[in-house]
């Protein structure tokens, strides 16, 4: 791992607000524009640029409109491009959060299961666009319940000669589209959606993908995501994570629930491990800001397993690590994290914005 270019990110972040009036609570709206770079043993030196823009229909409305986007090219020749939305309307009656993904890059494939052997990777190349959008209405305080739709079309352009995809013997490996509908769940008093120190986060939803909608197979899906935040003082919190992730019919590999990335168990590769059912619980204790940088230490615990009577505690994963926080807009709680993650015969680097939990 190389620290100093992520370290060097932290530092030329450069945010502009369009209201910065010293007798404002909060921050009517802003754009933040920000470089990217870093290295990473999936990407090798990675290059590109992101921007946030915020605003308030309300002032001092405690759910700002965000929307996030980002462009980035890496030295394995990997493409990635997103823009993500989070946006109320109404008094913050409707929220319509949504996402709109680009990719063409190579990644790694370990097999399906909790035990694969490290000597199962194999590299593939695809290239993947997915279509979010939900729309959730306002039952109760802090409660949101709606609709959503998933769209997702990928094809496989390259795999390694006599291995797993190459086969096509696994759900996925040749051109799939998804077309799904279901249904959404939230309730979430946090007091900041970006970096919560205080409040409860509970999100569950259940999306079903049929040929008839123009899915190349049938399947369906259940998430659910359980967090609560805990204060420890001035602003120092502690911030606790359950999810659940379940599945059902022909899963195409890349919707098998799986462990790795930048919020799931950090210091596992994306995807190291999938199968059809998830459970993993995490814990991060970060510091208050000094200035405008802050500390953080995590750890968590997790498997995947083919049916739900299968997770073993002898097979459970452990990650832990540590990051830097930076806040760039902290009236408004904006930060960009640094973390480095640790687990048994694995690491990661990650650099995004905001909490991955």
């Amino acid at each position: 791992m190389r620290f100093f270019p992520l370290l060097l990110l932290a530092l030329v972040v450069r945010p502009l607000t369009a209201d910065d009036g010293a007798d404002s609570v909060r921050t009517a709206n802003g754009l933040a524009g920000y470089p990217i770079l870093y290295y990473s043993p999936e990407t090798r030196w990675a290059a590109g640029a992101g921007a946030l823009y915020f605003f308030r229909a309300e002032e001092n409305s405690s759910r700002p409109t965000n929307i996030t986007s980002g462009i980035i090219y890496t030295q394995n020749r990997q493409f990635l491009f997103e823009v993500t939305s989070n946006a109320f309307f109404r008094g913050g009656s409707l929220w319509h959060p949504g996402s709109f993904y680009f990719q063409k890059l190579p990644s790694r494939f370990f097999g399906i299961g909790s035990a694969t052997p490290d000597s199962a990777e194999e590299e593939y190349t695809a290239q993947i666009v997915r279509i979010n959008p939900s729309l959730l209405w306002k039952a109760a305080e802090g409660l949101f319940i709606g609709a959503q739709v998933h769209y997702e079309a990928w094809t496989v352009k390259e795999t390694e000669p006599g291995r797993a995809l190459a086969g096509g013997g696994v759900p996925g490996s040749s051109a799939t589209t998804v077309m799904g509908v279901g249904g959404a769940v939230n309730y979430d008093t946090r007091d900041n959606i970006f970096a919560p120190l205080s409040g409860s986060f509970y999100q569950a939803n259940a999306i079903t993908s049929p040929e008839w909608l123009g899915s190349t197979a049938a399947f369906s899906r259940f998430r659910a995501d359980l967090r609560e935040y805990f204060a420890l003082g001035g602003e120092n919190v502690l911030s606790t994570q359950l999810m659940l992730q379940s599945t059902a019919g022909t899963v195409p590999f890349r919707f098998l629930p799986q462990l790795g990335g930048q919020n799931v168990l950090r210091g596992l590769y994306e995807g190291r491990y999938r199968d059809r059912h998830m459970a993993a619980v995490q814990a991060e204790v970060r510091t208050a800001f000094w200035r405008r940088f802050g500390l953080a230490l995590f750890t968590g615990i997790g498997d995947v397993a083919p049916e739900l009577s299968g997770f073993s505690w002898k097979s459970m994963k452990v990650t832990y690590g540590a990051g830097f926080r930076f806040a760039f807009i902290p009236e408004e709680h904006i930060i960009l994290r640094i973390d480095f993650g640790f687990a048994k015969n694995s690491d990661g680097v990650y650099v995004t914005l905001n909490e991955a939990i």
